[in-house]
């Protein structure tokens, strides 16, 4: 079984705009299109203060990660990077 999570952060790690924008929802939240450009300036932000995601074990351990139900077959999976 694949870990979509992780194919996810990898792409992040990597750059991959393309792979990021097919593994999300076309829209945030608050309705704004995920765009290369906007995930692109965002991990620009990103890697202003960071050398690199972490791709290990312990990035990896559950501490990091939060799921919470917000209804019946809709659930938020946050993982800290």
């Amino acid at each position: 079984m694949r870990n979509a999570v992780f194919d996810l952060v990898k792409a992040f790690a990597e750059g991959n705009t393309a792979a990021i924008l097919s593994q999300i929802e076309p829209n945030d939240p608050d309705g704004a299109s995920w765009t290369a450009a906007r995930i692109e300036k965002l991990l620009d932000n990103y890697f202003t203060e960071h050398t690199r995601i972490r791709l290990d074990p312990e990035a990896r351990a559950t501490k990091h990660t939060r799921i919470t139900e917000e209804s019946p077959r809709r659930w938020t999976y946050e993982q800290i990077l």
